[in-house]
């Protein structure tokens, strides 16, 4: 462990979360939606009418439907219209992510808050499209998981905004993050992220995805958990070095491993990170309000 360094005071990933409860909590739009949706009887008036009520989020997820990245052949009008042609749960999804966005970033502090969902956003887009290619029917889902894979090192670099300078100040292109959190808390932005998506429900293969994305790839099962960790590993590339060029790739083991075990040649997977490039830069700007730079 990295001597004379105490930047966080949270014995572990269990108190960071407890503490940080109040600020991580999903808003009532999302407990509610979430509520009627698990009723078997439930009709899709019901759905609307929760959404109705909450104008500024319709807004946001009218907005997010019709960005170019869901290519939809007409503009959506209204919430109603969204659910005919998305589906229930996809909508579902795009509510919880814009809310996550919504209260995540309203109180970052001390980190490059506009980076962060650059790269959380190319993670869900590369995701799904992995997904899409490998036949995986979850493709809603690895777009969430995509874009909460390292929603732990938002909150816990917000909390405590030393352990970000102090992660800055030892920067090392041969050690990881999560492998400095380790040496510096005990516990890493996996574990908190984990805790968080169980705190707000969502699916265990989620909560178990987030834990594990930074495994050793060869261990690494199950066609869902592949694609996340190949989505962590490319999303990582822009938030390190603020650039995500597939020209600049090659099929090292760890890559090829991965696209392996998901029956892909790697000349595929290049051309589903060229084309994740392309639309990331699309939904980026409709979910965080403002157009990345272009690299």
């Amino acid at each position: 462990m990295t001597q004379g360094i105490n930047p966080n005071p949270f014995a572990s990933a269990e108190l960071l979360v407890k503490e940080v409860n109040v600020l991580v909590s999903l808003p009532e739009i999302c407990l509610r939606l979430r509520e009627i949706l698990a009723a078997p009887d439930h009709s899709r008036k019901e759905v609307a009418d929760v959404l109705k009520y909450d104008p500024a989020m319709s807004s946001r997820v009218l907005r997010i439907v019709n960005c170019a990245y869901f290519g939809l052949p007409s503009r959506v009008q209204n919430i109603s219209q969204a659910l005919g042609i998305l589906g229930e749960q996809e909508l579902k999804n795009l509510v919880f992510v814009s809310a996550i966005v919504k209260r995540l970033t309203s109180s970052a502090q001390g980190m490059d808050i506009q980076r962060f969902w650059k790269s959380s956003v190319l993670a869900a887009v590369c995701a799904r499209n992995l997904g899409k290619q490998a036949h995986n029917t979850a493709q809603e889902e690895l777009f969430l998981t995509g874009l909460m894979l390292n929603i732990g090192k938002l909150v816990l670099y917000t909390k405590e905004p030393v352990l970000y300078a102090t992660m800055a100040q030892l920067k090392d292109i041969t050690r990881t993050d999560f492998g400095m959190e380790q040496d510096l808390l005990g516990y890493d932005h996996c574990e908190v992220g984990a805790l968080l998506a169980r705190q707000w429900n969502f699916s265990e293969q989620l909560s178990q995805s987030i834990a594990h994305h930074h495994d050793n790839p060869g261990t690494t099962t199950g066609a869902h958990q592949v694609v996340m960790h190949f989505a962590a590993w490319f999303s990582d590339q822009l938030y390190n070095t603020d650039s995500c060029d597939p020209a600049s790739l090659e099929p090292y083991p760890f890559q090829t491993i991965l696209l392996d075990k998901l029956g892909m040649l790697f000349e595929t997977g290049y051309g589903l990170l060229e084309q994740s490039v392309v639309e990331y830069l699309q939904i980026y700007e409709a979910f965080c309000g403002d157009s990345p730079d272009v690299h």
